[in-house]
């Protein structure tokens, strides 16, 4: 009764509000995070279920189905084992990303780790030995103070007592990928990373999850677990995205 007394207290004094759209708390709130109204949450829209293991793109042809790849990723399948992304990048979700990168609100990376979690199976972390996060260049990460898929990685392993493995350095600072065709995306992406060699043992033979906040030409994802399966030797690297773009 005093817990409740208090907390009615601290509500009244210090009114909560929703992180993504500021509306004041008064009302239904997620059963996960009592500082995301339930409106919002409602609006996020969910990845489709039956989606291509590399890329993440609804499957529609029954060959795709049975194969769980599309036709454009039979045939260029990348080093990492399956794509799982969780919420299309729109509406309360996109915005939720832009208030964590470019409004220095670190805290929300607790909010989209909670959010991953309800998007997934219970102890769906059970299939993984470490967690390896995407890295930001040192100059950006300067700017924003923090990388977003580091802090998401460490709250999702807090509850699952894995460890975080910085084990990936991005050693060029490169430009935006989305609108460049496949062949210029890699070559943007060539020599733009590297792994940490001390830190590479601790990677040998491990079912690792790799870490980012959205995907969306998947061209990071394969050029980071190509270099993890060829130069950390991981057993298994699966690609683990918040939004998929």
């Amino acid at each position: 009764m005093l817990k409740s007394y208090a907390q009615a207290c601290c509500n009244l004094l210090f009114p909560r509000s929703c992180h993504i759209c500021s509306k004041l708390l008064c009302g239904a709130t997620a059963r996960f995070d009592d500082h995301l109204c339930a409106d919002c949450f409602a609006s996020m829209k969910r990845c489709d279920v039956v989606s291509c293991r590399s890329c993440g793109s609804p499957l529609a042809e029954e060959r795709e189905k049975e194969e769980y790849f599309c036709r454009r990723c039979r045939n260029d399948r990348p080093d990492y084992h399956r794509l799982l992304s969780c919420y299309v990048y729109d509406g309360p979700v996109r915005s939720l990303i832009h208030k964590l990168k470019y409004e220095g609100r670190a805290y929300l990376a607790s909010t989209v780790a909670k959010l991953i979690a309800a998007a997934l199976a219970d102890k769906w972390l059970d299939q993984f030995d470490a967690l390896v996060p995407v890295p930001l260049h040192a100059a950006r990460a300067r700017e924003r103070e923090f990388n977003q898929a580091d802090l998401i990685a460490r709250h999702l392993a807090r509850g699952a007592s894995l460890p975080v493995v910085p084990a990936l350095q991005r050693s060029k600072n490169t430009q935006a990928l989305a609108d460049l065709k496949k062949q210029g995306r890699m070559r943007v992406l060539k020599d733009a990373f590297r792994l940490e060699e001390k830190l590479s043992p601790m990677l040998r033979q491990r079912r690792i999850l790799l870490v980012d906040d959205i995907v969306t030409t998947t061209a990071t994802a394969r050029m980071t677990s190509r270099l993890l399966m060829d130069e950390g030797a991981c057993r298994q690297v699966t690609v683990l995205a918040f939004a998929k773009g």
